[in-house]
């Protein structure tokens, strides 16, 4: 739940679902999303939520809702769905559906608690994983600064433009690329796909343009596709060693 928001009764509508504390919510729409939340309070939503109502003495809510998110049911989910355009998950499907569960209350909630002790343990993870990539990267960029200022102390200065060439990639969207293909295709944050052809022979030096990571520099593995959402380096006017550049341009 990223927010709440307050109405009067009148403003709501007819479409709308009542839940409370009790309940699991589980979206209808476009269930490969796998949204499904534990409400805290009661509450009003849209009729694309679900608002089941597990029988407390038959199976814990923690545990439905742990099930409803796992691998198993995303695939059951992804497998029963209804219309093209704003797929929805089959009723009638999801009410035969068998939830695989100890018949035991408290084993069911020692699993949650199981559960809740590697997500936490992940969570942590991910957390250092994230300080660490910063903090290389922090350090990475201070390396080159540093570098590349004493360069400039004892360098010529000159416009970029006097020395390289630059040509924006080729268009080629995603639903174009061959999975199984076996050329990379650059875009604007490095690799994003495969493809069973090539623009580029030899290796280039790659300008994201757009994207989360927008100006990033990589350089091309050779028989490469860099796609639209890049630039990259088409004439070095002066000579110049590749990674020297890409790490002159970072």
């Amino acid at each position: 739940v990223f927010s709440k928001s307050q109405s009067f009764v009148s403003e709501l509508g007819a479409s709308k679902c009542c839940f409370d504390e009790r309940h699991v919510l589980y979206s209808k729409l476009r269930p490969y999303l796998n949204k499904v939340v534990l409400p805290d309070s009661t509450g009003v939503g849209t009729s694309e939520l679900l608002p089941l109502l597990p029988d407390s003495n038959v199976i814990d809510r923690e545990f439905l809702a742990y099930y409803l998110r796992s691998p198993m049911f995303l695939n059951f989910a992804s497998h029963n769905t209804q219309g093209a355009n704003l797929p929805r998950i089959s009723m009638k499907a999801l009410w035969k559906h068998i939830v695989p569960m100890p018949k035991a209350l408290d084993e069911q909630r020692r699993i949650v608690a199981k559960i809740k002790e590697c997500m936490s343990r992940i969570d942590e993870i991910e957390k250092l994983s994230d300080f660490s990539e910063n903090y290389i990267n922090i350090l990475q960029r201070s390396v080159l600064v540093d570098f590349f200022k004493k360069i400039e102390e004892h360098s010529t200065i000159v416009e970029l433009g006097e020395c390289l060439k630059v040509s924006s990639g080729k268009l080629l969207s995603s639903k174009n690329m061959q999975k199984n293909g076996q050329f990379p295709v650059y875009g604007g944050n490095g690799i994003n796909g495969y493809h069973d052809e090539y623009l580029f022979e030899q290796q280039k030096v790659v300008i994201g343009r757009v994207g989360a990571k927008c100006g990033c520099v990589h350089i091309s593995k050779p028989k490469s596709w860099i796609t639209d959402n890049a630039l990259y380096v088409k004439d070095c006017l002066k000579e110049f060693d590749l990674r020297f550049l890409a790490y002159a341009l970072e």
